[in-house]
């Protein structure tokens, strides 16, 4: 924020997004180093962001905070759950500008799934076999 000139300081919308998820072993199989990468992008990313954000939007009484990120908060289906972020969201909703919008989609067909198998194209493709992902148009236009 201290490097941005002036005219971009005044934010109104912040947008974030999942980010990655690595490995589908058991947590304790998974490398501790996918575990620190997790949780610097998913987590730590989104919270500096919005903490540096928000003071601004709560100052002028207006902006919007819209996270994008994954049925998983939700219904965790492994050890890499995003349910840090809905909590964010959910505590940042009763503090004024009271803009939040948190979209969790399910299974979409993105590079996601090939991060999370390190490059393993066919493991990231099997994924996807026999369903209909939603794309990242839809998910593009959900948040529009």
């Amino acid at each position: 924020m201290a490097g941005l000139p002036s005219e971009f300081k005044s934010i109104d919308v912040l947008g974030s997004n999942a980010g990655l998820s690595l490995n589908l072993e058991p947590a304790h199989k998974v490398p501790i180093d996918d575990w620190e990468t997790m949780v610097d992008t998913n987590i730590k990313g989104f919270l500096y962001c919005t903490r540096l954000i928000l003071p601004g939007m709560v100052e002028r009484g207006r902006g919007h905070v819209v996270n994008i990120g994954s049925v998983a908060a939700l219904y965790p289906s492994g050890w890499e759950c995003l349910w840090s972020n809905q909590g964010v969201c959910e505590a940042i909703f009763i503090e004024p500008p009271g803009r939040v919008t948190d979209i969790n989609p399910g299974l979409a067909d993105t590079e996601f799934s090939l991060i999370r198998f390190k490059d393993d194209n066919e493991r990231a493709a099997n994924l996807y076999k026999g369903t209909m992902p939603l794309t990242p148009e839809d998910i593009a236009e959900t948040v529009y």
